[in-house]
Parts: C-alpha cells; sequence; structure tokens
C-alpha cells in the first residue's frame, strides 16, 4: 500500500510532457531530424517517436544556485550549488541528491546524486564528470554556435539530456539492477531542428540512483 501511495505522488509531482506536432515539412511518421521545421518555439526538445515533446515538468528536490563567478571568467555550473559542490567533493556525501527525473515506464523517481567513485569504477555525479565531462562539453560547445542554452554548463545539458532518456527513452534495456535508455534530446533554432543529441542514461533500479550518463552514437545500450 505504501508503494503504490508513493507512486501516486511522484505521478503527481511531475506533470506529464506535451507532444508536440510536427508542420507540413515534418509530418512523416519517421523519426524529426536535423533540418525539419517545426512549429515550435526555440529550444530543447524530446523525440517522442514522429514528434517532438516538451520536456517533463517537476518539483525540484534541490535548489539550483550559481557557483560564485570563477576568476577566469568562464560560465559556472549552475546544476549545483556551492555547499552542494562542498558536501560532494569536500564532504563525500554521497547520497546528496542534485536533479531528479520520472521514469514513466516504471512510475518512479531517478536521482542524479553525487556518487562515489572514477572514471573507471563509480556512478553518479563524480563517475560522470570523471569520465564523461569532456564528451558533454563537446556537445555544449557545438550548440554555441546556435546560441542555444545559453550560459550553461556541462552537467547542465547532461542533467537535461537524463530527463528526455528517462521520460521519453527510444530504447530500454538493462538487466539484474541496472535499467539503460537511449533518447534523442532536439534542438530548435527559429523553427528548425539544429541539433540532435544522442545520448543514454544508465541506473539502478533498486535505489533509483544514476550510474552513468554520456552522449553515445549507438542507438541500442552496449
Amino acid at each position: 500500500m505504501e508503494n503504490t501511495a508513493r507512486k501516486i505522488l511522484l505521478t503527481l509531482a511531475f506533470s506529464a510532457p506535451l507532444v508536440l506536432q510536427l508542420d507540413s515539412a515534418g509530418a512523416a511518421s519517421v523519426p524529426p531530424g536535423i533540418g525539419d521545421g517545426v512549429e515550435v518555439g526555440d529550444g530543447m526538445y524530446a523525440v517522442a517517436g514522429d514528434r517532438l515533446a516538451s520536456l517533463p515538468t517537476r518539483d525540484s528536490t534541490s535548489e539550483v544556485t550559481a557557483l560564485p563567478p570563477r576568476e577566469d571568467g568562464e560560465a559556472s555550473p549552475f546544476l549545483i550549488d556551492f555547499g552542494q559542490w562542498t558536501r560532494c567533493f569536500i564532504g563525500n556525501n554521497s547520497g546528496d541528491v542534485f536533479a531528479a527525473y520520472f521514469d514513466w515506464g516504471g512510475l518512479r523517481e531517478v536521482q542524479l546524486t553525487c556518487g562515489e567513485g572514477n572514471k573507471d569504477n563509480g556512478w553518479g555525479y563524480k563517475h560522470i564528470r570523471d569520465g564523461h565531462e569532456s564528451d558533454w562539453q563537446a556537445k555544449l560547445d557545438e550548440l554555441a554556435h546556435w546560441g542555444l542554452v545559453p550560459n550553461a554548463s556541462w552537467d547542465d545539458l547532461m542533467s537535461m539530456a537524463n530527463d528526455v532518456n528517462i521520460a521519453f527513452p527510444s530504447y530500454t534495456g538493462g538487466g539484474g539492477n541496472t535499467k539503460c535508455t537511449v533518447g534523442q534530446t532536439a534542438f530548435v533554432s527559429n523553427g528548425v531542428i539544429v541539433q540532435i543529441i544522442n545520448s543514454k542514461t544508465v541506473w539502478n533500479t533498486s535505489n533509483g540512483r544514476v550510474i552513468t550518463s554520456h552522449p553515445t552514437s549507438s542507438q541500442v545500450c552496449r
């Protein structure tokens, strides 16, 4: 009974995403692609079959503020605040929650936490940062040409892609106590899809914590 009540509360906390129609230039029953015209505003969307969908909205589980500006003038991360960074990297609080997503298929919350370990043996934010920061930064650099996601950091992009992968997976796999999803995040500028990022997110189904997240050229989990 308790688990059922929790699922209902979580479902209410995460509002259902809105699926948007493509215009006549991209109305065919095939996944939208780069160069397709769409009748939506500029920004980021999930590819949901032959449609684009807005990202799900939800109550935030953690306060999201910017770190103080760095001396080199580069953009600081917005995903975590200074207190969270300190608790994670100084206090090693592996369970500190940085972001929450919703798995509509499993009707459960999935959390990105501080985590532990490194790129070779770990999970959560620390593992992703150590092993895939450069991969996400490369994708963010590509988007800068279009003026999209301004002032964002690599982990902002990673977290937004997690939203897409978990809520709108094009492929779902995994085994044992892990679940892996692959999704496509589309970026629209002036009514045209200018970039699509393919990425995957893996999480532990026992505790709902993200293990890893990174861009991939594969359409399946490997």
